[in-house]
């Protein structure tokens, strides 16, 4: 898999209603937001990142700067109303995406395997199908 074929979207636009309401993505875990951690393992996996996020798209937009420097981390919210759930993340991510896939991972996800990408990509070629995910076992 070539990673510029891949775009990156993290997904940050919830209300995190089942934490009091607190953005997730800026929550500091070992004291930095989570959704740097999700920045830092995605971004070497894809050729380009989004961040899906309703509220709060400056803090988003400058730890992208403060991560990455001047490479681009586009702040995108929802098109539907409301904060309709994460597939109104996928379908903005979808809208924005300009690579042939698109890798989306929740902003409360930090430690998400450095080779996800390619795992879901060997797993969506092997099946000859049309989306890969992540299952966990329970």
């Amino acid at each position: 898999m070539k990673r510029e074929t891949v775009s990156g979207l993290i997904l940050a636009g919830g209300l995190g209603s089942r934490m009091g309401g607190v953005d997730k993505g800026l929550v500091e875990l070992a004291g930095r937001p989570m959704a740097a951690h999700v920045l830092e393992r995605l971004q070497p996996q894809v050729g380009r990142v989004l961040i899906n996020a309703n509220r709060n798209a400056e803090a988003y937009t400058a730890l992208g700067q403060r991560i990455f420097g001047n490479s681009p981390v586009a702040v995108v919210a929802d098109t539907l109303e409301d904060y309709a759930g994460p597939l109104a993340g996928f379908l903005v991510g979808l809208t924005h995406c300009k690579t042939a896939y698109l890798l989306t991972v929740p902003c409360d996800s930090p430690l998400f395997p450095l080779d996800l990408g390619q795992r879901l990509m060997h797993a969506l070629l092997a099946d000859g199908a049309d989306i890969a995910m992540v299952n966990a076992p329970e």
